[in-house]
């Protein structure tokens, strides 16, 4: 097994450098990233005195942790917090690499795609914004959805299907992006926060609750700023190469098996529905929901780019070379932004 990932793993490694390098040599920066961490931590430190109120549970499983490791190991909040915003990408890295591994067999895309949605400027205008919560739910928690329903129906079993229950289960509550607020305030009830519902006073105050930083806005300008959020932070280059492989798809005649019909199908649906909140006034949080939208099409671009390598007839042809250029082209610019200006994607 070992072997089978032996690029992955190095793949992985050299990201953990390129992630680390901050918080090895530049900590005292980046102990509070900005106000959305500033809020986290003074609900963390809440937690002690039991007068926490939490947004999502998420937050509150994290709260929890942090506060248990502190206690065993002395160390601060504030540090564990910010190890973990870093390590978060790591980890997401790490399990794209599988799903893609997975779902196409090809070494190549999956060390690319660490790269290429770890690295895509929606996921680091999140991080630095500090809804790593989001993140996590994007970068880790769907791909293992992914994964879970890869795994059932490859093998249709009470542990296949109690592990894909689970996994949408988290997907839904661990951060209000995919539709499901559990917000102390309220009672311990659960709200319906989902981008796609209508907006009502009582919604509005929620999304504002959990999002401070991005008050609820449905002006016609909150959906034009949605518009060049969806080009500026997914990127021509992603969008090029999910046309690209489309077209050499039809030209080589590939046919999905039913487990990468079933996963590009689900994949493909939450981008239909996230796509059309941006490009639409039906959505209240609209900037949000393209940042979103624009990581979700980075991982059907690697899904894609991985089966059209896999299953052409003629893997060196000029077209595939040009997709391959463009996905390794299109990490670059916040590649060199994170390692030459210390976090600044742009």
């Amino acid at each position: 097994m070992i072997r089978e990932y032996k690029w992955n793993i190095i793949a992985v490694l050299l990201l953990s450098a390129i992630v680390l390098v901050l918080p090895l040599f530049y900590k005292s920066q980046y102990l509070i990233i900005n106000d959305d961490t500033a809020r986290h931590l003074a609900t963390f430190e809440a937690i002690k005195t039991g007068n926490a109120s939490f947004m999502y549970l998420g937050q509150e499983m994290v709260g929890y942790g942090l506060v248990g490791a502190e206690k065993l190991t002395g160390i601060g909040i504030p540090v564990m917090f910010m190890w973990f915003n870093f390590l978060s990408l790591i980890i997401g890295g790490a399990i794209i690499s599988v799903l893609v591994m997975k779902m196409t067999k090809s070494k190549m895309v999956s060390v690319i795609s660490v790269f290429a949605v770890v690295f895509t400027g929606a996921i680091l205008r999140l991080f630095w914004a500090g809804t790593i919560f989001g993140i996590i739910e994007m970068i880790i928690i769907l791909p293992i959805t992914l994964l879970a329903l890869n795994y059932f129906i490859k093998k249709i079993t009470p542990a296949s299907f109690a592990l894909l229950v689970l996994s949408t289960a988290m997907l839904l509550l661990f951060h209000p992006d995919f539709g499901i607020q559990t917000n102390s305030t309220m009672g311990g009830k659960l709200v319906l926060t989902s981008p796609i519902t209508i907006d009502s006073p009582t919604q509005a105050s929620v999304q504002a609750a959990a999002n401070p930083v991005n008050p609820v806005n449905t002006e016609t300008k909150q959906v034009t700023n949605a518009f060049d959020v969806f080009f500026i932070y997914m990127g021509v280059f992603t969008v090029a190469c999910i046309i690209l492989c489309g077209i050499q798809i039809v030209m080589s005649k590939i046919r999905l098996n039913k487990n990468q019909f079933a996963v590009l199908g689900f994949l493909g649906f939450i981008a239909l529905v996230f796509g059309t909140l941006v490009f639409t006034d039906r959505s209240s949080f609209s900037v949000r929901v393209a940042y979103n939208f624009a990581i979700v099409m980075s991982l059907l671009m690697c899904l894609l780019l991985g089966i059209v390598i896999k299953n052409s007839a003629d893997r060196k042809s000029d077209l595939i070379k040009i997709i391959v250029a463009l996905s390794i082209v299109g990490i670059l610019p916040n590649l060199i932004g994170w390692v030459g200006q210390y976090g600044i994607s742009f």
